[in-house]
């Protein structure tokens, strides 16, 4: 019975401690990388997901979710419910303006589909695949999307998002 006494005294002592394994810092991609990346989409599929992420700063499930009922056709807007679902208090809901180049890329797509009809985990992949087929060497994560969309979007005139 003093064993298991020793036994948690010593790994509540050691719970205090901060043991974070180190994180990488993410850095965003510079425009070398995006050109490279959008030079490497192939498929049809890589083209949307890559320009999309990329015009729009989409999160990764965000994309994942989109429906054809997201798309406002006549205003030339995504509208998309992130972070809490389209029905819980803490929802955020976005209005994003859709460029010409991922129009015609939403417009071809859900012609033929009610929804994305990709998982996140699916997105991940194809993003993984096309950096490594682009030959950037560094981790190219979704998060790394927002930053050259900002950008993308201040170039253009668009006011910066919430």
């Amino acid at each position: 019975m003093v064993y298991y006494k020793v036994i948690i005294q010593a790994l509540s002592k050691i719970s205090k401690i901060n043991l974070m394994p180190y994180q990488y810092k993410r850095e965003p991609l510079s425009d070398d990388e995006v050109n490279r990346l959008t030079n490497a989409c192939e498929t049809f599929d890589e083209k949307f997901i890559i320009w999309t992420l990329l015009d729009t700063g989409l999160r990764v499930s965000e994309l994942a979710s989109l429906k054809k009922d997201n798309i406002l056709w006549q205003e030339r807007r995504l509208v998309i419910y992130g972070k809490g679902g389209p029905y819980g208090k803490k929802t955020k809901r976005r209005i994003l303006p859709m460029t010409e180049r991922i129009r015609g890329l939403i417009d071809h797509h859900f012609a033929e589909h009610d929804n994305a009809g990709m998982t996140a985990r699916t997105i991940q992949r194809i993003l993984k695949e096309v950096a490594n087929e682009a030959g950037i060497s560094k981790p190219v994560t979704p998060m790394c999307f927002v930053t050259p969309s900002v950008s993308t979007a201040s170039r253009r005139g668009s006011p910066p998002g919430p």
